[in-house]
């Protein structure tokens, strides 16, 4: 691929990011979205503007849109069975140490050795029963428009 080629997957994009940051992020705010939200709103059309152009990209680059052209474009390997146990592995102790932290501080909390803040939000406290209420606080009043679709009562069940 030549520089000026070299230009459209990755000028473009940039150019295209920096425009929902400083374009579309500022513009949603006003119009009474949340900032988080607005923030998602711009990362996420960006995004799947890339997904929607890798596409042309990869035919003008001559790969052809198979399984196998792609996976000879990045060079994918397939994983043995030594890789698989080792991802297997990680996994495991991974899990193993978010439990045995969680119960440790759970401990700890109920002993009352880890002093906690007065006013800690709700959703912020780690003995916290998670309710509708709760989670709405969260997103900061996301509106979801399929939490109620089905329910008797137009909320949670």
């Amino acid at each position: 691929m030549s520089w000026g080629l070299s230009l459209l997957p990755f000028g473009i994009p940039a150019l295209v990011m920096a425009a929902a940051f400083y374009l579309l992020l500022p513009a949603l705010i006003p119009q009474g979205m949340f900032s988080y939200q607005a923030y998602l709103v711009s990362l996420g059309l960006s995004l799947l503007g890339l997904l929607l152009a890798s596409p042309g990209v990869l035919r003008l680059e001559g790969v052809p849109l198979i399984w196998s052209g792609l996976a000879g474009r990045c060079c994918y390997q397939p994983r043995s069975g030594t890789d698989w146990r080792w991802t297997g592995g990680i996994f495991a102790e991974e899990m193993a140490g978010y439990l045995l932290i969680f119960r440790l501080t759970n401990w700890l909390l109920t002993q009352e050795l880890i002093p906690l803040p007065a006013k800690l939000p709700a959703f912020l406290h780690p003995q916290t029963l998670w309710t509708a209420g709760i989670l709405e606080n969260a997103a900061g009043d996301l509106q979801f428009p399929w939490r109620c679709s089905g329910s008797p009562s137009g909320c949670w069940p």
